[in-house]
């Protein structure tokens, strides 16, 4: 993975110290492209590696970095015209961006990085509370990636559209994202004595009427299952739950449920372990994926 960091360089250092404890936090994630932001001499090594026309060659250089980039990583407590350049021109061109902001930083932070859902903004307390965050983030960042790897491995053809974190219909419908297909909804259920798990697929607009369900697979009572077994069971915790986390686990007794109507369609979509990216896919691949794992599966009308 490799991994942009931004931090203010002429707009003050005061968080000098603070950049280079986190960028060497996160070096243990993947290769960081702009370590320099974290050292006390930045300026002056910019100065002799561009003694001709600095200014034009690290805006070549870093522009080139964020290209490159898998995610960029801002620390954004100090007001800075360079990393707001940094954080539109990441989100331009579809990359994941982080912002970290210290609650107790001296300027508030500014609307267009709190205000802009497209952005994955953390507040912190302090150095190590921002850590847990990167980890957190970082670690579903990978395993998005693992069913890039898995539809590439399976030479499924997939589309990727990346959008602002999405629960439910209703925050589709307030960003006004437009899928070329059919997005599905997923839901963890289990029967009464939590002897069975089932993750359902069905059309995102559809109701889930459970009585239904529970009907088609032979169950008295369906309910929804816990999170903690969620996260047992496929690793994953509420809010990116799809069948394709079935890619985090090479074994899982849970039995995969896909609504008849989803086959329907051109193409569907899943999100891939995350909640703010959808892969989108022939119907055909349903299947594809669920043989290659030898998991249970049951097609129904619901």
């Amino acid at each position: 993975m490799k991994i942009y960091f931004a931090g203010s360089i002429k707009g003050g250092r005061e968080r000098q110290q603070d950049y280079f404890h986190l960028i060497r936090y996160i070096s243990g994630f993947g290769q960081v492209l702009t370590e320099h932001v974290g050292y006390k001499d930045v300026k002056v090594q910019e100065e002799v590696l561009f003694s001709d026309r600095e200014d034009e060659h690290v805006y070549i250089r870093d522009v080139k970095w964020i290209d490159e980039c898998d995610v960029v990583i801002a620390e954004v407590s100090i007001p800075s015209l360079g990393v707001g350049y940094e954080l539109g021109y990441a989100q331009s061109i579809g990359k994941k961006i982080i912002c970290l902001y210290d609650k107790n930083a001296e300027k508030p932070l500014s609307y267009m990085i709190s205000g802009n859902q497209y952005n994955k903004v953390f507040e912190y307390n302090d150095i190590k509370e921002a850590k847990s965050f990167i980890e957190r983030y970082l670690t579903n960042i990978n395993m998005e990636e693992n069913v890039y790897q898995l539809l590439r491995q399976l030479k499924i053809k997939f589309d990727i559209i990346q959008h602002p974190p999405l629960f439910t219909c209703a925050d589709n419908d307030r960003y006004g994202i437009q899928f070329e297909g059919q997005i599905s909804k997923n839901l963890f259920l289990r029967n009464k004595d939590k002897s069975q798990y089932y993750l359902v697929s069905l059309p995102l607009e559809k109701r889930a009427d459970l009585k239904k369900i529970q009907d088609s697979l032979g169950e008295t009572r369906l309910s929804f299952g816990d999170e903690a077994v969620l996260e047992q069971k496929l690793k994953i915790r509420s809010g990116a739950v799809s069948m394709l986390n079935i890619a985090n686990t090479e074994q899982t007794d849970i039995i995969f449920v896909i609504d008849n109507e989803l086959l329907q369609h051109k193409r569907v979509g899943f999100h891939p372990n995350v909640n703010t990216a959808t892969v989108l896919f022939s119907p055909a691949t349903i299947k594809k994926i669920l043989t290659h794992f030898q998991v249970e599966s049951r097609f129904i009308d619901i």
